[in-house]
């Protein structure tokens, strides 16, 4: 894979992304002046469970079958009919539990949002292993084009379904039209066409592969989800309605661009694993540049929350400024730190990423359940608190797989961090002086991050081009 293939594939997929969350994000403008923040927090609950059933449902053979090399129609079809059971058997669960998670969260409309979300698990299991196929074969332009084309069939039956008062029912709408346009859009692209055959012994290695990276995810739900069942039964629709809104932009730097660019990075640091100094000189490159594009607008965004999302939300959402500065900064590191998973993926150390989310999971559940008690602006003070304490060791057991000292590896992220954090006190230092709020706050938002960029680049000028001229020969070197 080249260096412009790689950057393509990413920019792609991240673009999609980015229109994808429009039907969670952009979509909201509109949406959440029909919707009440209770609304949007029973919705919320139910995609809990949806992501709990996501979390397992292609059993980790995807991420398997991208390392292997020759392709072997037995072992993708086998693969293919285990995931495609599993989907099936959390979809039927899924709707099996409704009745009990409605009444157990005294929402009675719950029960019918599940039943209709259960489809959900069933089509992740269809499409896990011939969307492997197509990651492997480096078709992420195909993919990222099913993203564009749910987005789009999605956010259409959200608005048309919301303005005609259909409440929470616009926002699973949205869901099942997404993965309908998913799903055949990749059903008419993979290259996949599994046989009537299955062997468990092909399957065996990827199995066990399989088994660390279901682990990781169901972690990885503790950590990104159990929340939103806390903070339903314990402290209401309402709280959970503005967390569940805040930690969605909190969110948006591994969704859209950490995320999406270490998935296109995957597979070429899986062909690299034996190489630990192109492996380690990949990761400082490419976590500086993630640096530079994610620290400015969030600092910017936690200092103007006022007016950002009273504008764009509505004032019926305004309490979500306060828990949003709270956790903006641990969504920033995470954005950037996101490629412990990726490394210790491509490296074969699935054992201890999975160890690293067990305990991060673990951590996680004691600080939330301690900050509960003193409401919803504790719990975000809680989440913050909990990523940068961990971040120190999490950094030194990822980073020991690449032999990478920590100080060097702080070190790329250190003045994009001081930039942003500089831009977003000066943010609030200027607005005080000349009493700017309101539309005029977002343009000076606008301004601000257009100059802190502007400063980086100036200042990291050198490093920004040594990174751009290595990641092209590591690139070139490893293409595939």
């Amino acid at each position: 894979m080249t260096i412009k293939r790689l950057v393509l594939n990413a920019t792609v997929l991240s673009g999609a992304k980015i229109v994808a969350l429009a039907s969670q994000i952009l979509v909201l403008p509109i949406i959440a002046r029909y919707l009440a923040p209770e609304e949007f927090g029973i919705v919320a609950l139910a995609m809990t469970f949806v992501v709990f059933t996501m979390a397992i449902a292609d059993a980790g053979l995807g991420s398997s079958l991208v390392r292997t090399g020759k392709h072997d129609n037995v072992v993708w079809s086998s693969a293919f009919w285990f995931v495609g059971g599993i989907g099936l058997g959390l979809g039927g669960l899924m709707a099996a539990v409704s009745p009990f998670v409605a009444w157990w969260y005294r929402e009675p409309g719950l029960q019918s949002i599940l039943l209709t979300l259960a489809i959900v698990p069933v089509l992740q299991g269809i499409l896990a292993v011939p969307q492997a196929e197509m990651q492997k074969r480096g078709a992420i332009p195909q993919i990222a084009i099913g993203e564009l084309l749910g987005t789009f069939a999605g956010l259409a039956a959200a608005i048309g379904i919301a303005t005609a008062g259909g409440g929470a029912w616009a926002l699973v709408a949205q869901q099942i039209v997404f993965w309908s346009m998913r799903s055949f859009n990749i059903i008419c692209t993979t290259k996949l066409r599994p046989e009537w055959a299955f062997s468990w012994s092909a399957l065996a290695g990827h199995v066990r592969f399989g088994r660390d990276t279901v682990g990781f995810a169901l972690v990885r739900f503790t950590v990104r989800q159990s929340h939103n069942l806390i903070i339903a039964k314990l402290l209401g629709a309402y709280p959970l309605g503005i967390y569940s809104m805040a930690t969605r932009f909190a969110n948006l730097p591994t969704d859209v661009v950490g995320g999406p660019v270490f998935y296109s990075l995957y597979a070429h640091l899986a062909a690299m694993r034996d190489d630990k100094s192109a492996m380690r000189h990949t990761i400082l490159s490419v976590s500086r540049l993630l640096a530079i594009v994610i620290f400015p607008p969030m600092a910017l965004v936690a200092a103007g929350g006022d007016a950002f999302f009273t504008l764009f939300l509505s004032e019926k959402w305004s309490d979500v400024a306060v828990v949003f500065l709270l956790i903006a900064p641990a969504g920033a590191l995470h954005g950037v730190a996101i490629i412990y998973g990726t490394v210790l993926m491509a490296t074969g150390e699935t054992g201890l990423r999975l160890r690293i989310a067990a305990e991060m999971a673990i951590y996680w559940l004691v600080l939330l359940f301690g900050a509960i008690p003193f409401g919803i602006e504790t719990v975000a003070v809680a989440n913050t608190f909990w990523f940068f304490s961990y971040f120190p060791r999490l950094t030194r057991l990822f980073l020991s797989s690449i032999s990478c000292s920590r100080m060097v590896y702080m070190g790329v992220l250190l003045r994009p961090g001081i930039i942003a954090i500089l831009s977003g006190l000066g943010h609030r230092l200027v607005c005080k002086a000349t009493g700017t709020s309101g539309n005029g706050e977002i343009v000076l938002l606008a301004v601000e991050l257009v100059l802190a960029w502007g400063l980086i680049v100036v200042i990291e000028k050198r490093k920004i081009a040594e990174d751009a001229r290595y990641l092209r020969t590591i690139m070139a070197a490893y293409g595939g």
